[in-house]
């Protein structure tokens, strides 16, 4: 195939960051459009993972200096709760901390935006055309024997 680990570990990547892209799909159909998308947990320590997020999002995607965001929301919800800040977007604004941002490269995203565009035909004419099941049904025939 000609394909090294390091081809399969980028698509593994890639692959994460499209069902992002998804996610942010349904917020546009509701009319939200996210500006800059906020990277949290172990992932977000690779630099390479955060711009593969920023190229195939085509937005800023940002770290914050705090990487463990259920604690942090938790700090944010007990310093509103306690009076600290007015509200909770005061303490979000006061505690969230940016340690560093990708910007989109534009060459890039319009690669994956490409492919984005292929795929989801490729998915509508495949479940259009009932291949899922047929394959599902093959697959429980042979398990059935």
């Amino acid at each position: 195939m000609g394909h090294t680990r390091r081809d399969l570990y980028r698509a593994v990547l890639e692959g994460v960051a499209y069902e992002i892209r998804k996610n942010i799909e349904v917020f546009k159909e509701l009319g939200i459009e996210p500006k800059e998308l906020m990277l949290t947990g172990g992932g977000s320590r690779s630099d390479f993972w955060n711009q593969i997020y920023a190229d195939v999002l085509g937005i800023t995607c940002v770290r914050n200096v705090i990487e463990e965001s259920t604690s942090l929301g938790a700090a944010i919800l007990a310093a509103s709760g306690a009076g600290i800040f007015p509200d909770i977007a005061k303490a979000a604004e006061n505690l969230c901390k940016i340690d560093k941002k990708w910007l989109p490269n534009n060459n890039r995203h319009k690669i994956y935006e490409e492919f984005y565009k292929f795929s989801y035909e490729m998915y509508n004419f495949m479940n259009s055309n009932t291949i899922y099941k047929k394959f599902s049904d093959i697959i429980k025939n042979k398990d059935s024997e």
